[in-house]
């Protein structure tokens, strides 16, 4: 049960890595991140816990 979660936080570091590094300084930023960055971010982090639900309905009906 943690290990999944685990494993879904590290996949949202892994995927985010891409995002850090072509931030244009232009840009207007949200909590000092590029908005790009922050998009990415904020829908990876929907996208991971929606995952880690689903996995969990799965992990507890396969028990």
């Amino acid at each position: 049960m943690k290990l999944r979660l685990v494993v879904v936080f590290a996949g949202i570091l892994f995927l985010s890595q891409d995002y850090w590094n072509w931030s244009d300084e232009g840009q207007f930023s949200i909590l000092g991140f590029p908005k790009v960055v922050t998009y990415f971010f904020v829908l990876q982090l929907a996208l991971a816990v929606a995952i880690g639900l689903f996995s969990m309905k799965f992990w507890q009906e396969d028990q």
